[in-house]
C-alpha cells in the first residue's frame, strides 16, 4: 500500500443518489491512485496517516466553471457598483491574454483549499494547455471551444485532458459537423444549452427543433457530450437524453441570477439514470467555493415544490459522485475500485451523529488535508500561505488593469 488512513473518526460516503453511509473508526487502504479496502485492517504501507480526529469525505467536483469569469468575478465585489461594468471588462480582457496563467493560479488555489479534487475548466485558449497541464494541482479537465481555429490539435492530448464546448444558441449549422467529428473520435462535448424558457422558444422557432430533440437528430448525444444549463427540459426530452447515455451539469445560482426561472427536475432524471454534475460556472455568489454551491443546491431544491425537492442526500451525491460519472470517472464514493480523492475535516467541525445534515455545517477552514489521487496534495498547514498567494495574485492582476 501507498497510504493508509488509520482508525478514521469516521467516512461519510454518497452510496447512491439517495443514501449515504457512514462507517466509524476503520481504515482506508490506498495503493496507487485508488482506494483498495475500507474496513478494520490495517495493512503495511509506507505512509501511514493517523485520523483518529478526522472525518474522511470524497473529493467534491466542480464541473463546469469559466476561468476568466470566476476569477473576474470574484473581485468584482470588491469595487463600487458604478465602477464594475468597466472594470469588469477590462480586467477580463487582462486575464484572458497577458495575466491567464495568474489568474489560473487563483483558481486553482481557491479551488484546492475548498475541497475541489476534481475540475472542468471552461474557455481555455488551446495555446495555453500545455503550461496547464504541467502545473495543475487538481484532477483537472480543459475545456476549448469548437470556435478555437487549433481545435482540431488537441486530439494530441488524452481524452481524459480535454473537453469541447460549444453554445448551441448560435452557430449551430457550422457546430454540428465540428461536434459530429469530435464523436466520431470519442472525444468529450459539451454543450451549453440556451438558458431561459423564451431562448428554449426561440430556438424552436429557428430551427424547426427543441435544443435536445435537435442534438437527438443528428445524432449528437452520447455517452460523452454533457449538457450545461438543461434549465428547461421535458420527460419526453429526459427520455432522449437517458436513451443516449448523456449526463447534464447544473449550475443553479447562475440560474438564479440570470433569472432564467428554470428548475430541473432532477428525482426524475436520476430516476432515469441521468448522471447530473455541479458546477459553480461564472463563480457567481460563491465564487469557486463548490461546497458552498452543494448548500446552494440543496436550499434551492429544498425550498421548491412539489417533485422538484432534493434530499441533501442527492445534492451530496451530485457535488461528488455524480460530477466523477458525468467526466466518465470511478470517483466521489469512498469504497474500493475508486478513485482515492478524498477531503480531511476536523471531527470537532461536523456532528457524525446528526449525518447528513452536518455537511451542511462543512466550511473550508474546516478542511484539513485534500488527497487526490493518493497523494496529499494540500494540508491545513499552508493555508496562511496559499492565501497570501491568492492574495498577492489578486493584487497584481489589479494594479495592471488599473494601469493600462
Amino acid at each position: 500500500m501507498s497510504l493508509v488512513l488509520r482508525n478514521c473518526r469516521a467516512v461519510v460516503t454518497p452510496i447512491t443518489p439517495k443514501s449515504v453511509e457512514v462507517l466509524e473508526n476503520v481504515n482506508i487502504s490506498i495503493d496507487g491512485d485508488s482506494i483498495v479496502n475500507v474496513s478494520s485492517s490495517i495493512p503495511k504501507s509506507r505512509t501511514i496517516i493517523d485520523c483518529s480526529e478526522f472525518v474522511v469525505l470524497p473529493g467534491f467536483s466542480d464541473c463546469h466553471t469559466h476561468l476568466v469569469s470566476a476569477v473576474a468575478s470574484s473581485e468584482i465585489l470588491r469595487i463600487e457598483c458604478d465602477e464594475a461594468r468597466n472594470f469588469m471588462e477590462s480586467y477580463k480582457r487582462y486575464i484572458a491574454h497577458e495575466g491567464f496563467y495568474h489568474a489560473a493560479k487563483i483558481l486553482f488555489l481557491k479551488s484546492l483549499i475548498a475541497g475541489t479534487t476534481l475540475i472542468s475548466i471552461y474557455g481555455i485558449p488551446i495555446a495555453h494547455i500545455d503550461k496547464l497541464v504541467k502545473e495543475k494541482l487538481l484532477r483537472s479537465f480543459f475545456a476549448s471551444s469548437i470556435r478555437d481555429t487549433q481545435y482540431f490539435h488537441m486530439y494530441q492530448y488524452s481524452k481524459e485532458l480535454s473537453i469541447f464546448f460549444t453554445y448551441l444558441e448560435s452557430d449551430c449549422e457550422d457546430a454540428v459537423q465540428k461536434l459530429k467529428e469530435l464523436k466520431r473520435r470519442g472525444l468529450r462535448i459539451a454543450i451549453h444549452l440556451p438558458l431561459s424558457g423564451a431562448e428554449v422558444l426561440e430556438f424552436r422557432s429557428k430551427y424547426g427543433y427543441f435544443p435536445v430533440e435537435f442534438l437527438n437528430k443528428f445524432s449528437i448525444l452520447s455517452s460523452s457530450t454533457s449538457l450545461l444549463h438543461a434549465d428547461w427540459m421535458t420527460s419526453w426530452e429526459m427520455q432522449l437524453i437517458s436513451r443516449n447515455d448523456t449526463s447534464v451539469v447544473i449550475s443553479p445560482v447562475s440560474t438564479a441570477i440570470y433569472g432564467c426561472k428554470g428548475f430541473i427536475p432532477i428525482n426524475e432524471m436520476i430516476e432515469q439514470g441521468i448522471s447530473v454534475g455541479l458546477g459553480t460556472d461564472l463563480g457567481l455568489a460563491c465564487g469557486l467555493n463548490i461546497i458552498e454551491m452543494f448548500k446552494i443546491l440543496f436550499m434551492l431544491y429544498r425550498h421548491s415544490y412539489g417533485d422538484l425537492r432534493i434530499g441533501i442526500e442527492t445534492a451530496f451525491y451530485i457535488a461528488t459522485a455524480g460530477g466523477y460519472k458525468v467526466l466518465g470517472l470511478d470517483g466521489g464514493i469512498i469504497k474500493p475500485g475508486y478513485l482515492a480523492d478524498l477531503i480531511l475535516v476536523n471531527s470537532d467541525h461536523f456532528d457524525i451523529e446528526d449525518t447528513p445534515y452536518s455537511l451542511l455545517a462543512l466550511k473550508d477552514n474546516s478542511i484539513e488535508a485534500v488527497i487526490v489521487g493518493g497523494k496529499i496534495v494540500y494540508s491545513r498547514n499552508q493555508r496562511r500561505d496559499i492565501l497570501r498567494i491568492i492574495e498577492n495574485e489578486r493584487k497584481y492582476l489589479r494594479h495592471k488593469v488599473l494601469r493600462s
